[in-house]
């Protein structure tokens, strides 16, 4: 049901508060449940944000971690939002600021799930479709369901101009990277 909600929505927020510079064990939960979306993305026409909510310090590896795994399920990520919240009273001006940031925020996702453009390929996202790409070729056998995602596409997840640069490099780097499987 929530992954319906998901490719439903225009735009998703993924919520957490830090613990221990890290995002709390329901969200760790939760990215672990989508891992199978690593293997084959299915969110590229679809916006993530990524909201924490710290007392301190540790939202920068939070922050992190999320946006690293949104990515490689395929969202178009949009600039995060952290909230700072001391212990105790809030004090005025964090509540105006938090509010501030808050609104801001979501403005930019409103207005990036409006323009509808995809992010651009990145060597970091190349290269591990050509990797997976490659890994289900030769696994045909045994992971069925990641060759048949991959078996139609070629430069990316979907037809996108890739520079030439970009695919020079992609191909070095996995030739690399697969020379050690064989």
């Amino acid at each position: 049901m929530v992954i319906k909600e998901m490719l439903d929505a225009g735009g998703t927020v993924f919520a957490s508060p830090v613990y221990s510079h890290m995002i709390s064990a329901t969200m760790k939960n939760f990215f672990d449940r989508l891992g199978f979306y690593a293997h084959s993305p299915h969110f590229f026409d679809k916006y993530a944000m990524t909201l924490v909510a710290c007392s301190g310090y540790g939202a920068e590896e939070a922050i992190k971690y999320m946006d690293k795994m949104l990515g490689v399920f395929g969202f178009n990520l949009v600039p995060p939002l952290e909230l700072q919240f001391q212990p105790g009273k809030i004090p005025e001006k964090n509540k105006i600021e938090n509010h501030s940031k808050t609104i801001e925020a979501f403005n930019a996702l409103i207005a990036r799930i409006e323009k509808g453009e995809r992010d651009k390929p990145s060597l970091g996202m190349l290269i591990p479709f050509k990797v997976f790409k490659y890994v289900s070729e030769i696994g045909r056998d045994v992971m069925k369901a990641d060759y048949e995602y991959y078996k139609d596409k070629t430069d990316f997840y979907y037809d996108v101009k890739i520079p030439f640069y970009k695919k020079m490099i992609t191909q070095k780097v996995v030739k690399k990277i697969i020379s050690e499987f064989d």
